[in-house]
């Protein structure tokens, strides 16, 4: 929560949208369906586009 003050804003992250134009995705320690439920269905349709 105190990041922002003390950093500034983080402006250079990707939105999760962009994982389906990904070539390769590592998830390492995460339970994308449980922890980012919006999100989850990116990395699963990513699979079609060829994601690895």
């Amino acid at each position: 929560p105190s990041s922002p003050q003390v950093w500034g804003e983080q402006t250079d992250v990707p939105e999760s949208a962009d994982w389906y134009n990904s070539k390769y995705i590592i998830v390492c320690g995460a339970n994308l369906p449980m922890t980012r439920t919006p999100d989850a269905h990116f990395a699963v349709e990513s699979r079609y586009n060829g994601t690895k």
